[in-house]
């Protein structure tokens, strides 16, 4: 015996379907927001990374890992040493960092966590989250929000909000101070 639905049976799938149909849409929206994920060209393990700034000595980068991006001009280090020495083969700078991303085109440089950069010439170390060089105006700055610290070699101690550092103009400056301990001689 064959059995055949009835024409209610099929008519309540009928209308099943179409109120399944309609109730299920597609947000195209969504689609457009995923960013597109950038892998690198190329990434090395424990490198050295030169700045080769002209008339001055080079920044040389030591990394964990390099992570370089032909597209955005940019290489992003992490695991970071730093130093810059001068003719004589002497440490003028140098510290440490997580990370940092530097433009390839500009050599402008963004340090990233546990930053401790230590100045010989200028007998100071600044210690901070987030620090931002800016290769042609030779200047240091940090995010308006983040506190920095600059410890001198005297023993003077300045902390506050908005570091600005002009090194073309030996000039350090604090949008809002926090604390400062001057020792004078």
């Amino acid at each position: 015996m064959i059995h055949t639905p009835s024409s209610a049976a099929l008519m309540f799938i009928y209308i099943l379907i179409l109120l399944l149909s309609l109730s299920c849409t597609f947000d195209y929206q969504q689609v457009d927001e995923v960013e597109e994920v950038e892998h690198p060209d190329f990434i090395l393990q424990k490198t050295t990374y030169h700045i080769n700034r002209s008339s001055t000595d080079p920044l040389i980068f030591t990394a964990d890992r390099a992570e370089f991006f032909s597209r955005k001009d940019s290489v992003i280090l992490l695991g970071v040493t730093f130093e810059q020495v001068n003719e004589k083969g002497e440490i003028i700078i140098g510290g440490t960092a997580d990370s940092a991303s530097i433009d390839t085109n500009t050599n402008d440089t963004i340090l990233e966590g546990n930053i401790d950069l230590r100045s010989q010439t200028e007998a100071l170390t600044i210690e901070t989250e987030s620090l931002y060089w800016n290769h042609e105006q030779q200047s240091l700055k940090s995010p308006d929000d983040l506190l920095v610290t600059v410890h001198y070699d005297d023993g003077s101690i300045v902390e506050g909000y908005g570091f600005n550092a002009d090194f073309s103009k030996r000039i350090i400056e604090f949008a809002q101070m926090t604390e400062g301990v001057i020792q004078y001689e």
